[in-house]
């Protein structure tokens, strides 16, 4: 028998019970028209995931990936290419084969999360519901973004060879293994492996675009008008980060969950080290 999405407890049910249509001034109006799904999440400094019963449980998850970026500190592809891009190292073939590499992971990680949002939805889990869709509405796009970059600056063929770069057939085996994950995970898993391995997960990615953002313009001379995905980057996942540290913080309450999540999170950060970790050894940059 396939394991419940949501695992049923008292608490979960308040928590649930408690997500009820508020009257306007008690919801949080954002620039964009609509309402923020969790009040203050998008202030300078907020921290209101600490005050839920899992916190530690969080501070532990970031503690253990702190840990794995000192020890990897040292390894000139870590994280995402950012340092030798940042000091202009890659040769211009070896910055086309990253960012090859890098829009076919953009082009993956959100073709299913639609799904975990129905799932929350008919769950009931209104809350959840309204932080996946917020985190769908602020990815949609980005792989448009890195698009133009590489057809702008490298010249490709924006039909014939960078659009075909987002079709999973196209993957190889480490991408292909990672599309899987994910698309199982939205289809199968429950909402706090996607809060984990997806929103988390993306705390290590604005400062490697900051270097990214910082080099390409220095070394590689990209003008501003091409530049969007990168800008966009050096920001967008704090929030991100954020909507996964509630999730996890208010509903993986339980050893189960706590289980799941963890291994969700360690996986997706380990798969992605190991993959800018083979495409780092294939390069020539890794034999000068």
């Amino acid at each position: 028998m396939a394991k419940p999405l949501f695992v049923d407890s008292e608490y979960e049910k308040k928590m649930v019970a408690e997500y009820k249509l508020m009257p306007n001034d008690n919801r949080e109006l954002h620039v964009l028209g609509t309402y923020t799904p969790v009040p203050g999440i998008f202030s300078l400094g907020w921290t209101g995931w600490k005050d839920h019963p899992a916190a530690d449980f969080v501070s532990g998850l970031i503690s253990w990936h702190d840990g794995f970026s000192r020890d990897h500190a040292s390894d000139p592809f870590y994280p995402i290419f950012g340092p030798l891009i940042e000091k202009g190292e890659l040769t211009k073939p070896e910055l086309k084969s990253f960012f090859t590499y890098l829009m076919a992971v953009t082009s993956q990680n959100f073709v299913f999360e639609g799904v975990s949002q129905v799932r929350a939805h008919l769950l009931g889990v209104r809350e959840v519901r309204d932080i996946i869709a917020r985190h769908l509405f602020e990815e949609v796009g980005h792989n448009e973004m890195l698009a133009e970059f590489m057809a702008g600056y490298f010249k490709m063929d924006r039909v014939k060879e960078v659009d075909p770069l987002a079709d999973f057939n196209t993957f190889n085996k480490d991408q292909y293994e990672m599309y899987m994950r994910f698309r199982a995970l939205n289809e199968k898993g429950h909402f706090v492996e996607l809060a984990a391995a997806s929103m988390l997960m993306e705390r290590f990615i604005p400062r490697p675009h900051r270097q990214m953002a910082v080099g390409l313009r220095k070394h590689y001379h990209v003008p501003n008008n091409l530049m969007t995905f990168l800008d966009i980057h050096s920001y967008i996942d704090i929030y991100h980060e954020r909507f996964g540290t509630y999730i996890l913080s208010k509903y993986a309450t339980t050893k189960e969950l706590q289980d799941m999540a963890r291994q969700a999170f360690e996986k997706a950060i380990i798969a992605r080290y190991t993959s800018w970790k083979k495409q780092y050894e294939s390069m020539p940059i890794s034999r000068r």
